[in-house]
This record gives structure tokens, sequence and C-alpha cells, in this order.
């Protein structure tokens, strides 16, 4: 008898334990996602990746394999070629590591919320002109610079510039395009200073074979050469990632503008329909609107005004009618931004202006007084823009 009381105490007493032990579980549990912390294998799992174990997980999109891994004893997340610095973003517990919702949110492109202790994990879906305001307001022009040891290229339109500037935190990309000879679409500023160097396009092999490089040219520096299903493909790794198109339609003919987009129609309609939801195509007159819109109902235009000679009363009758049209460029030094109230006429309309292209820090200041929105910037970066707007006090 006194035995089995024994017995029966040591079980009430292991039972009290557990149940202290759990108790406090969820109580940390809870405390972490209150704070904003969510349990890691089963954010990600919602998410749709699959665990392979140390901190790697897995999934496809469109046909497109991503791969995360959290390394945590260096403070940093990979999502195939790109880096997130996770630094202060997680917490270990007993029962493994919890991660900051806002982080897992940037790193999976998922919408994730929290609500009485549970969260939700959805995909997210960019409603038109949300870009201007869900990002800082600045570009990377072509694709943004590529920053070495030694040397800072621009122009390159490459995987490189794209994977840097990104890391950096850019999120929208103007890039550059041309016609192959076989009318593929390849990223390049141009055939003169790229590819066979003599104006002439090579087919899309000889492109993707060929090392492009920045300008200035640096010695013996060379970067990854890319065609539009390439860079739709990093589009689909990276959701939050928007594109501008500089397709230089000015200086080809009407025909060969259709073909560019008819090209990128057809190869984002091969991956994901709403990839073209991320794709912002630059116009340069007033006829080129009318032609891509036959071509694909683009919910977002931009229309740049350096190739055309239009007064500014005209561009905003032009654009007032248009809701896809949102932002209008213009270079930096022209009359019509600085002499010809282009910004104020424009905001009148809810309409913004992005200039081109900012080299300097002192620029920001200097041309936001005309009335600049947003920028398109080589050197400079987002955290640039936040030090410029926190000095600001704006």
């Amino acid at each position: 008898m006194k035995k089995r009381l024994i017995c029966i105490t040591l079980i009430l007493v292991i039972l009290s334990v557990l149940a202290v032990i759990l108790a406090v579980s969820l109580v940390t549990e809870r405390t972490l996602l209150d704070n904003g912390y969510l349990p890691l294998d089963e954010v990600m799992k919602a998410a749709g990746y699959s665990n392979c174990g140390t901190g790697r997980f897995e999934t496809k999109v469109c046909g497109i394999d991503i791969e995360i891994c959290f390394d945590f004893e260096n403070n940093v997340c990979t999502k195939n070629l790109y880096s997130f610095n996770i630094d202060g973003k997680y917490i270990m517990s007993g029962s493994g590591y919890y991660i900051d919702c806002d982080t897992v949110s940037n790193i999976t492109n998922k919408n994730i919320t929290i609500n009485n202790g549970k969260f939700n994990v959805s995909d997210i879906d960019y409603s038109p002109h949300q870009w201007t305001t869900e990002f800082e307001p600045i570009v990377a022009h072509s694709g943004g610079d590529v920053r070495g040891e030694y040397y800072t290229d621009y122009y390159s339109n490459s995987l490189e510039a794209i994977v840097q500037n990104y890391d950096l935190g850019f999120r929208v990309f103007e890039l550059d395009f041309y016609l192959t000879s076989d009318n593929d679409l390849a990223l390049v500023h141009d055939w003169t200073q790229y590819g066979n160097y003599d104006g002439t396009a090579p087919s899309s092999e000889e492109w993707k074979k060929m090392k492009t490089h920045g300008f200035p040219q640096t010695e013996g520096v060379y970067y990854t050469s890319m065609l539009i299903g390439d860079l739709l493909d990093q589009m689909i790794v990276n959701q939050d990632m928007f594109v501008i198109t500089d397709t230089k339609s000015f200086e080809i003919s009407t025909e060969q503008t259709r073909i560019q987009f008819e090209v990128l129609r057809d190869e984002a309609l091969k991956r994901d329909r709403n990839l073209l939801k991320r794709i912002i195509p630059q116009i340069y007159d007033e006829q080129m609107y009318d032609l891509i819109m036959d071509i694909y109902d683009f919910p977002d235009v931009i229309y740049t005004l350096y190739a055309t000679g239009s007064t500014v009363d005209r561009v905003v009758e032009f654009v007032s009618d248009k809701d896809n049209i949102k932002v209008v460029t213009v270079n930096k030094d022209e009359a019509r931004f600085q002499d010809d109230g282009l910004a104020e006429k424009l905001s009148k309309i809810d309409r913004l202006v992005y200039i081109h292209s900012l080299l300097e820090f002192d620029e920001f200041a200097k041309y936001a007084k005309y009335g600049a929105y947003g920028y398109y910037a080589h050197h400079l970066t987002p955290v640039d823009y936040n030090m410029y707007k926190s000095c600001s006090g704006n």
C-alpha cells in the first residue's frame, strides 16, 4: 500500500512538472508570437517550403527551384543567389528558432500576419502603382552599379548587377533591351559598345555565350549576359522585384517595337501571367502607348519624355485620362522639369515625376525642390535615399 502511494505521488509530481513545463512553453510561444516572432519550421511550411534540415528549405515556383538557407551562425539567410541580413531578426527557444514576421515575409515574398496568437500566410497580389509607395522611390538604373573593390561599373544590365542591387535594397529596376538577330530580347544598353561592338545584333545563343561588361569597361571584369527569360526567372525567385523597360523604341521601327513587347508578353505568359503586373513599360511618345496596349493591357506604364518635344501642358493632357500612367520621367536638367512646372501640374492630377539619373547624394535635395518624387540612380542606394529623407525631416 505504501509503495502504491509513493508511485501515485511520483506520478502526480511528474504530471505537475510536465504541466508546468507545458504551461511555460505555451506562454513562451504565445509571448514570442505576440512580439512578432514565428516558429521557423512552421511558417516556412505554411509558405510552401519543404524542410530539408539544418535550416535549409526548398520549393518550386513556375518550374524554378528556390532554396532558402538560414545560417544562424553567420546571421545571414540566402535565397538562391540573394542574401538577407538576419542579425537580430530571430530568437532561439527550447523548441527551436523563431523568426521575425517581417523578415520572413520579405524573404519568402508572402503576406504573413499574426492574429490572436495564430499566423496566416497568403500570396501577395500587388495593385497598380503600389510599387511607388511600397518601396523607396529609387530605381536601379540599367540594373544599378556593380561595385567592386577597385572599380564601379554601370550600364551592365547583368545578373551580377541585379543580385548586388537587390541585396542592397532595390526592388525596382530599370533595364535596357534590344532584339537579338533571331528576335529574342536581350538585356543590353546597345550593340555598339556590347556584343559584336559594331551595332549589329548577335543571335540569342551567341549573346548567352558572351560575357558582358559595364561602362566604362574595366579591364578583365565581365558579367553574366541575360535574355528576357533569364530576367523573368529572377522575378519568380523574387516576387517583389519590379522591372521598368527601356526598349529604346524611338531608335527602331514600329515593327521591331511590336516584336519586343510580344516577346516580353509571351515569355511572361509561359511562366506566370502575374509577372506582367510587375513589368512597367516605358513609352517615349503618344503613339507607342496604343501600340503596347494593343499587345497587352499593362496595368502600369511610364511616360518618359526625353525622346518627345511635347509641352508640359500636352503631357498633362495626355496622361490625365490614362489610369495606368501614374509616373512621368524626365531628365533632371530639362527645362520642362526645372522651369515649366512639370511636377506641380502633374501633382494636380495625382501623377508623380521621377527623374534620371542621379550620381551624387546632394542631388536628392537639389532636385526635390522642383517636385521630384522618385529617382533613377547609379551609385546611390535605398540606404542613401532613406538617409536623405531622415536629414530632410520629410
